[in-house]
C-alpha cells in the first residue's frame, strides 16, 4: 500500500510502479538539487539511486539542502544523504561513491537514467560524453538566485549544442547572486516528473524548461541539435582525459580543489600532528586531504592553493 496514492494517478498505475522499481538511477551531486531529488525518487520507489558527491556538508547548506541537519555539518554528503535515504524507505537500494567524477571512474553512472545536479561545466560536459556515447538519457538542472532551468538530453540536441564553450567561472554562483530554497523544490520537482515520464516510457518535455519563482514566470525555450557539434560528432575530449582541470574553486566558497595522487591519510596522519581523522579525509590547519589524493583548500588564489598542497601534500 506504500505506493497506492501514486499507483491511482492513470498515467503511472501498477504497470509503471513496476518499471520504476526495476529501474536504477544515478545523481551527481548531492546538493540542495541532488538531496532533493534523491529524496523524491526514494519516496517514489525507486529500485536503486547511485549518489554521487565530492563535498563536505556545511552549516550554509542547511538552509536549502533539506536533508541534512545540524549534527550532519562535517560529514561527507554521499553517505549521509544514504544514511538518510534508507531511513525514509529502507526498500531501495543506495549505493554512494565520495569522489569526484572524473573520466577514471565515470563508468559509475551505468544506470538507466543520469541526473545532473552538479556545479560546474566540466562535469557537465563529462556526463554529456558519456551519456551520448553509452546511449544514456539523462536530465540537466540548475537553480540560482530565484531561477532554474531543466533540460533533457535524450536523442536530439546535446549538452553542449545548447551550451558550447561555457565556463563555470563566467556563470553566477550562490555566493554572489544567493538562491532561494524555494526555487530548488521547484526545479527538483521537475527534474524528477521528467525522470518518471521516462522510466514509465512516456513522452517527456523536449524544450529547455526556465522557471522564475519570484515573477512567477515560465518559459519553454526550444533546442536545436547543431551539426557542427564535437560530441554528437563522436570527439570526446573530457572522457578521454584530454579536458578538465585538476585544480578548481569550488562553487559559492573561498576553497579549491586539487587532485593529486592516491594517499595513506593514516600515515599523514601521525606525521601531521594535530590533524584529524575521519573515515574519508584528514583535516589539518586549512587543507582537507581525500584518501584518493585530492584536497579541499582553503585560498585566496589557485597559486596559494598549490602552494599549501606542495606544503601538506608533496608535488
Amino acid at each position: 500500500m506504500r505506493y497506492s496514492r501514486q499507483e491511482l494517478f492513470s498515467k503511472i498505475g501498477k504497470e509503471g510502479q513496476g518499471l520504476i522499481r526495476k529501474s536504477t538511477v544515478a545523481i551527481v551531486g548531492l546538493g540542495a538539487l541532488g538531496s532533493s531529488s534523491a529524496e523524491l525518487l526514494t519516496r517514489a520507489g525507486i529500485g536503486k539511486l547511485k549518489i554521487i558527491d565530492r563535498d563536505v556538508i556545511e552549516e550554509n547548506n542547511l538552509q536549502r539542502q533539506s536533508l541534512y541537519t545540524e549534527e550532519d555539518i562535517g560529514k561527507v554528503k554521499a553517505e549521509t544523504l544514504k544514511k538518510h535515504l534508507k531511513e525514509i524507505n529502507s526498500e531501495v537500494q543506495v549505493e554512494a561513491f565520495v569522489l569526484d567524477l572524473d573520466y577514471k571512474n565515470v563508468e559509475i553512472l551505468e544506470s538507466n537514467l543520469v541526473l545532473d545536479c552538479s556545479d560546474n561545466m566540466d562535469t557537465r560536459y563529462l556526463i554529456n560524453e558519456y551519456c551520448v556515447k553509452n546511449n544514456i538519457k539523462w536530465i540537466h538542472a540548475s537553480v540560482i538566485g530565484d531561477k532554474g532551468y531543466v533540460l533533457v538530453i535524450n536523442k536530439g540536441a546535446c549538452f553542449k549544442c545548447v551550451f558550447d564553450k561555457v565556463k563555470s567561472e563566467t556563470l553566477g554562483s550562490c555566493e554572489t547572486e544567493g538562491v532561494l530554497n524555494t526555487i530548488v523544490k521547484v526545479i527538483s520537482g521537475m527534474q524528477v516528473n521528467e525522470c518518471l515520464k521516462i522510466l514509465t516510457e512516456q513522452e517527456h518535455t523536449n524544450e529547455l524548461v526556465y522557471y522564475n519563482i519570484w515573477k512567477q514566470s515560465l518559459d519553454k525555450i526550444k533546442i536545436k541539435k547543431r551539426e557542427d557539434c564535437e560530441v554528437c560528432n563522436g570527439k570526446y575530449e573530457y572522457l578521454e582525459g584530454k579536458k578538465g582541470d585538476n585544480l578548481v574553486k569550488l562553487c559559492g566558497r573561498e576553497v579549491y580543489q586539487i587532485k593529486g595522487r592516491n594517499l595513506d591519510i593514516k600515515e599523514l596522519h601521525n606525521k601531521l600532528k594535530g590533524s584529524i581523522l575521519s573515515d574519508h579525509f584528514l583535516v589539518y590547519d586549512r587543507i582537507m586531504i581525500f584518501k584518493e589524493g585530492r584536497a579541499f583548500i582553503k585560498a585566496k588564489n589557485d597559486e596559494e592553493a598549490k602552494k599549501v598542497y606542495s606544503q601538506f601534500v608533496g608535488n
